[in-house]
């Protein structure tokens, strides 16, 4: 696996700590934080890292949408999906 940087690995590790993948009913699944990186409240934790926490959730909510609506997407163009 390709290693960006240390920071982005940081990132990625408290991602899987922080977040879990939540159903949503008929909609795709969503990614919701459960767990703060650091101790004390949301206002103690550091801004950059609760930053990038939400751009790879906002990232991972896309991909979730995304894998949702490829099925649709490929039946309305006429092609068929492989779910292998």
């Amino acid at each position: 696996m390709l290693s960006l940087n240390a920071e982005t690995d940081a990132v990625i590790g408290l991602f899987g700590r922080c977040y879990e993948r939540r159903p949503n009913g008929f909609d795709a699944p969503t990614w919701q934080l459960v767990a703060l990186p650091d101790p004390g409240a949301m206002s103690e934790q550091d801004a950059w890292t609760m930053e990038a926490l939400g751009w790879v959730r906002d990232v991972r909510n896309r991909l979730e949408q995304d894998l949702m609506n490829a099925p649709k997407a490929a039946a309305a163009a006429g092609e068929t999906v492989d779910d292998s």
